[in-house]
């Protein structure tokens, strides 16, 4: 299972199952990367090829390439990227599934939805899709109270439109197992692990060797949301520097914020960064430096620590070296 290559490729698939999934990003790169695998076993259940979606700016509606120009996408599912698709398909959904995400406690508290304006914009009017100059026919709002079983989906976005969409994916389904009525052809969507080969050479040539640690330092809307929705405190600047062993040479830093990078580089020399003034390209060059590195200390409940968590886990390193503050 495949990209398709070619422009004839894509017509003579078409012709055979011409229907495709689209979904709206709505989250920061790691977040986004979690949703893949949903995102694939939901088009595997409706029998849609995936329309890999572009990367949004966190916090913006600005979108640059899509996912598999930063990542390697796992070859466990037909997929084509929003670009080809755009090119060699067409620009028009025939029915938008709004999903109205109720389960998320903080859209589900009023007061919580509007501190992150970009997120709200996004659930209560789709701007993916206009900002891409796609067309929707019909837009379905569905109040979902409760996550969905995947079994279930079938029945909740089941259409004959040639191409759907889905607006919101984040916690909609509880697992991406196979139902119990599969007939044994299921295979189950991966985690995009690996960047892209000039990403991991950039990293690595910048850093001239593999960091002893990599630290992942969250702060912005995070630093309120665990403290008014998770009912706790991020981990002080101090914590982190006294989780750094004395043996280490090289310390990453993956943070979007200059100041905290600062900080850091004043109290503890050891500590450097990769920048870039794409911000795109500089979370895909923290998450390749993060990879490269001996040891991983992140951030409890940050999309991008956990994931750092299950690549690290998943290839291989001793689960002692990742630790969650």
């Amino acid at each position: 299972m495949r990209e398709l290559s070619t422009a004839s490729d894509v017509r003579a698939m078409s012709r055979l199952n011409d229907r495709f999934l689209l979904y709206q990003p709505n989250d920061g790169l790691a977040g986004e990367l979690y949703l893949i695998p949903t995102a694939a076993a939901l088009a595997r259940v409706l029998g849609r090829r995936l329309v890999i979606p572009k990367v949004a700016v966190h916090e913006t509606h600005v979108y640059k390439q899509s996912f598999d120009r930063y990542f390697e996408v796992p070859r466990t599912f037909d997929w084509i990227s929003t670009e080809r698709f755009l090119q060699e398909v067409q620009s028009e959904v025939g029915t938008l599934f709004q999903v109205v995400p109720m389960y998320k406690p903080e859209y589900a508290d009023v007061a919580l939805r509007h501190r992150l304006p970009v997120w709200l914009a996004n659930i209560e009017h789709c701007a993916y899709f206009s900002t891409l100059g796609i067309r929707v026919k019909r837009t379905v709002p569905l109040r979902i109270n409760e996550p969905l079983a995947l079994r279930r989906t079938e029945q909740v976005f089941g259409s004959q439109d040639a191409v759907i969409a889905i607006s919101y994916l984040n916690g909609l389904v509880e697992e991406t197992r196979p139902p119990s009525s599969d007939d044994g052809s299921w295979e189950s969507p991966d985690l995009p692990r690996t960047p892209t080969r000039d990403f991991l050479e950039r990293a690595y040539g910048a850093l001239g060797r593999e960091p002893d640690v990599a630290l992942h330092i969250r702060r912005g809307t995070l630093e309120w949301y665990v403290r008014d929705v998770l009912g706790f405190e991020l981990p002080t600047v101090s914590a982190f520097l006294q989780s750094l062993p004395s043996s280490a040479e090289v310390v990453y830093l993956a943070s979007d914020s200059d100041e905290l990078y600062a900080e850091l580089r004043a109290r503890d020399r050891r500590v450097t960064r990769v920048w870039d003034d794409d911000p795109v390209t500089r979370s895909v060059i923290d998450i390749c430096a993060c990879s490269l590195a001996h040891r991983f200390i992140g951030t409890e409940a940050s999309g991008f620590s956990y994931y750092e968590r299950a690549v690290s886990e998943s290839g291989g390193r001793m689960k002692d070296s990742t630790i969650l503050l």
